[in-house]
């Protein structure tokens, strides 16, 4: 499997109440449904590229629909770099008939969109499946029919998906998640030219290299900013940890005094001035979320032009420093990496 630095993206997700309204420097992306209900809607903050999804997969969780003119008529609007039709992704407890239908819905839009907007060469063509035969067929369908540098990995599940009880937002780490993600980007390296943008994974810096160290060239997160409204900061190296008094149901991993330690030497604008700021102020904890994931971005493509080994070394030195599990998941990667399942040649 090609494994390249040259081009390996990150895009920072910005919306309608911006951490930062100069992005010239930056890729980012953004969502219809954070303008959807705007008379006349308009960027806060100034790109340096942009893509734009539909918003179709929060407007699917929330349980919304969104009309495909409004869609289109906010895109070409922004006028982006990159622009993600209006799909139907899966939610938990969908049975294979209403994937099946979803995904008839996702490609007759890719066609509209290609055939009926302004947006025609700038589409990012989202791909969804639910067994290893819908995948293969998915895929070839999208590079038959659409014209695109990228393909986006959207809901790409298994069989046993239909019984999901989970948190369905992020990506969360486990071995389904990985295993599905390897499937896909092995066959679309395979048989296609496309580049691969993975939604999603960038909001830890242990899956941003993981998505990487599979082959993936570009993905996208906007979880920095939401770890931070929730008292979360993200560590070089690690994951995330809780620094402030929030009431809800997710993790409280504080930082232990070795981590202190780590944080006191980061350089982010935030923690040079005062850091004292992360354990009040939901924005610092916001910047300093941004620098470390784009400085992790940034060791990864550093990695990468000294060669595949040399990554390979540095993400076994850091899950070896993992006190939370997600040693056996790293294992698994480089197995699948290294030694091919016959499932997916």
């Amino acid at each position: 499997m090609r494994l390249s630095s040259e081009k390996l993206l990150l895009w920072i997700g910005e919306q309608d109440n911006p951490i930062k309204i100069n992005r010239l420097k930056d890729n980012v992306t953004d969502s219809v449904i954070n303008y959807y209900g705007q008379q006349k809607p308009k960027l806060s903050y100034k790109p340096g590229r942009l893509l734009l999804d539909s918003g179709a997969f929060t407007a699917t969780m929330r349980g919304l629909k969104l009309s495909r003119e409004r869609v289109i008529a906010i895109q070409e609007r922004f006028n982006p770099d990159l622009a993600i039709p209006l799909d139907y992704p899966f939610k938990p407890g969908m049975t294979v008939r209403e994937m099946r239908y979803a995904w008839k819905k996702t490609k007759e839009n890719m066609l509209f969109w290609q055939n009926n907007t302004t947006l025609s060469g700038r589409i990012l063509p989202t791909l969804h499946s639910w067994s290893k035969k819908a995948l293969q067929q998915n895929i070839q369908w999208i590079y038959k029919h659409i014209d695109a540098e990228y393909i986006a990995l959207g809901v790409v599940v298994d069989k046993f998906f239909m019984n999901f009880r989970g948190f369905f937002r992020d990506r969360q780490p486990s071995l389904s998640i990985i295993r599905n993600l390897y499937n896909a980007i092995s066959i679309i390296k395979r048989t296609t030219d496309f580049k691969i943008h993975v939604m999603g994974m960038g909001s830890s810096p242990l899956m941003l290299h993981i998505t990487y160290y599979l082959g993936a060239d570009s993905m996208d997160t906007i979880g920095w900013r939401r770890k931070a409204a929730f008292g979360k900061i993200i560590l070089p190296e690690r994951g995330e940890r809780y620094v402030c008094d929030r009431v809800g149901n997710f993790s409280r991993r504080r930082p232990t005094i070795h981590e202190l330690k780590i944080l006191s030497e980061c350089d982010c604008e935030i923690c040079r001035v005062n850091p004292t700021l992360l354990f009040t102020d939901w924005r610092a904890r916001a910047i300093h979320n941004e620098f470390v994931i784009k400085r992790e971005a940034e060791k990864a493509r550093q990695l990468l032009n000294i060669g595949r080994d040399a990554y390979e070394e540095y993400l076994d030195r850091v899950f070896a420093k993992s006190k939370y599990g997600l040693q056996y998941l790293w294992k698994y990667v480089k197995l699948l990496v290294k030694y091919p399942p016959l499932t997916v040649r």
